[in-house]
């Protein structure tokens, strides 16, 4: 019972150490600057269906962020009103300087901040932006 309780233990250690990530403090130093410039676009594409032209359903919106020196990976945090993101990020340990969200519904205005993390901790949250989906448009058919 006990070897189990050990082994239960060390496995919770070491899923805390995996989900903190480059994030966990040391104390030694301070963490990274925030990320600057973030952008954000729409990924909407066109297709062409058996009764012609149609919005895909699936919505995107792309983050793109100017790396912050020093940077082991970044946080990415949403929510529904301005400067109204949530505590725990939709993505994190992100290597790179982009981020495609695609749980997005139609019509809703979205707000964005991204964090920097290193060694030594997670950076302030980057300045916010935000963008709103666009609905499909309605198509009508007339009759002849």
């Amino acid at each position: 019972m006990l070897k189990h309780r050990r082994r239960t233990i060390a496995s919770l250690i070491f899923l805390l150490v995996l989900t903190l990530g480059a994030c966990a403090k040391s104390g030694h130093a301070a963490p990274p600057d925030a990320p600057s410039r973030l952008g954000i676009g729409q990924y909407n594409p066109l297709t062409l269906g058996i009764n012609g032209p149609h919005f895909h359903q699936a919505k995107k919106l792309t983050l793109w962020w100017s790396a912050s020196a020093g940077v082991v990976s970044y946080n990415v945090y949403r929510g529904s009103r301005t400067l109204g993101e949530a505590p725990t990020p939709i993505a994190s340990n992100l290597t790179a300087t982009t981020y495609t969200d695609t749980r997005l519904g139609d019509g809703a205005t979205y707000y964005y901040q991204v964090t920097a993390c290193n060694s030594e901790g997670e950076s302030s949250r980057s300045m916010e932006a935000s963008e709103m989906t666009k609905a499909p448009p309605q198509i009508h058919n007339e009759a002849a």
